[in-house]
């Protein structure tokens, strides 16, 4: 074996990572030089100096996986290994780009390194010996096309084995490959696609052509064999010659069928357990009618005892203002509580942020809250659903009302207005509480991250993931003892027609 072939260069600017690592490669039996940027791994690196690359995907200035197609175009014999802390759609295409087999998802133990490395150690054998054979073979003109034929099969064994749907087309839109995630996912097999048009498998194509996606990124809803639809994430490449001409398109499709429920599932757990948080306010909203009923209801009954039948009505009178309240805030818990079909509808914020607002105002959970409304007249609709989109608000105003508790300026703004030229609707729902450190606010979104012990710490996750839901984003602005602003935008509901 040659001395190269124990050589590791290990790129990492995470010291407590780097010096585990480095310990692992050293009981596997490995030499590593250590380096903590993608500049100075390409200032050392020499072709044929080492074995394997292993760098973190995240490094100062370059990233890990650009550093990695510069060494893998300076010396193809080596092999690259990822480290990450989570492998997405978009990393893992461009990690296949760069030649990038192997991804270890942090933290990873030392069997874990062993195996990933015992695959990259064949691979690289592998590697040096098709390029001897290549050589030879350019020398002597034969076994050419059969040696073709097997790298043909690794590619094809390789999109085969990706835990996603891969599929190509080309110009016109007709289908060129089709993995088998593919096939599992769309209910077709390759054979009854490959040569048809891509308009089969998407709701959203119109006539021939290319599957259309927006900005290389887009979620979209496909159709299974059998009829039904699904939500999909798609990722597009277009495919150039070697001349930089179009020559096909490359989809990376992943099925959201499983994670939009437990998305669902989450949002009414987080419905529920508000509803469980606001029971001591909703009973204390129940108590003061039920004084009056009770009093009144007293003061009736000795009235006719008396045949004062006036002062009687009167009290009855009383009474009836009292059950309407009651009744209204059981028809608020009852919606409060149940489970609604999503559905996108063209919604006008201001009415939705009110609709939210007006019940918990019945509540009391802002008895002490001054409202600021401010609304800009003649604001566009926007595409959502309305339950979501309120449990949105109804999370964010909770929010605010809650921080405010121990304050004596109690001020909630509710703020809508146009956002910048393309139309946009920004909302903004700010409160006068003690605000949040800059640690805290950089958490916020995290799930099961909470500050109050009451707390799920899922409000504010669900917050952003029913905002992606609707293409729209959010900003947290905060300042200790001044106040938090949240601040939303909405993209426009497009024009009809």
């Amino acid at each position: 074996m040659e001395a190269a072939s124990t050589n590791v260069l290990l790129v990492e600017d995470e010291q407590v990572t780097s010096r585990t690592v480095e310990r692992m490669l050293g009981e596997l039996g490995y030499r590593v030089q250590i380096v903590e940027s993608a500049e100075q791994a390409l200032s050392v690196f020499t072709p044929g100096a080492f074995a394997f690359a292993l760098s973190d995907v995240n490094l100062p200035g370059m990233d890990g996986l650009e550093m990695l197609r510069r060494i893998k175009a300076l010396d193809p014999s080596l092999v690259p290994l990822v480290m990450t802390s989570r492998q997405d759609t978009e990393t893992a295409m461009r990690a296949l780009e760069c030649g990038v087999r192997s991804f270890l998802i942090k933290p990873f133990t030392t069997q874990d390194l062993k195996v990933r490395l015992d695959r990259a150690a064949a691979e690289r054998r592998s590697t040096v010996e098709t390029r001897r054979l290549l050589g030879d073979l350019l020398r002597t003109r034969t076994n050419l096309a059969e040696k073709v034929q097997e790298q043909e099969r690794y590619m094809g064994h390789l999109v085969d084995a990706a835990p996603f749907g891969v599929l190509s087309t080309d110009r016109r839109g007709q289908v060129l490959t089709f993995n088998r995630m593919a096939e599992r996912m769309y209910g077709y097999t390759a054979a009854e696609v490959i040569g048809g048009p891509v308009r089969v498998l998407t709701i959203s194509a119109e006539g021939n052509g290319p599957m259309p996606v927006a900005d290389g990124a887009a979620k979209d809803r496909h159709r299974h064999r059998d009829g039904h639809t699904f939500p999909v994430f798609v990722h597009q490449r277009d495919i150039l010659n070697d001349r930089g001409q179009e020559i096909a398109h490359l989809y990376v499709v992943t099925d959201l069928t499983e994670r939009e429920q437990i998305e669902d599932q989450l949002l009414y757990a987080e419905k529920l357990s508000l509803l469980g948080q606001m029971a001591p306010r909703i009973a204390h909203e129940f108590k003061a009618p039920l004084q009056l009923i009770s009093g009144h209801a007293e003061l009736a009954r000795e009235w006719l005892r008396g045949q004062q039948t006036e002062q009687a009505i009167a009290s009855v009178q009383r009474i009836l203002p009292a059950v309407d309240k009651m009744l209204a805030l059981v028809r608020q818990m009852s919606e409060l509580g149940k489970p609604k079909e999503p559905r996108m509808d063209n919604l006008d914020l201001a009415d939705e942020l009110q609709k939210t607002l007006d019940p918990l105002m019945h509540l009391g959970v802002m008895k002490h809250c001054r409202v600021d409304r401010n609304v800009e007249p003649g604001l566009p609709r926007v595409q959502g659903d309305p339950a979501q989109l309120e449990q949105v608000f109804r999370n964010l105003i909770v929010n605010a009302a809650q921080a405010m508790d121990k304050v004596s300026t109690r001020v909630l703004s509710l703020d809508l207005r146009r956002a910048g030229e393309d139309g946009g609707i920004q909302v903004t729902i700010g409160d006068t509480g003690p605000g949040m450190p800059p640690e805290v606010m950089e958490r916020i979104f995290e799930p099961f991250y909470t500050t109050k012990p009451e707390g799920t710490g899922l409000g504010l996750p669900i917050v952003r993931t029913v905002l992606d839901r609707h293409h729209a984003s959010v900003a947290v602005s905060s300042e200790p003892g001044v106040g938090t602003r949240f601040v939303m935008t909405f993209p426009p509901a497009p024009a009809a027609g």
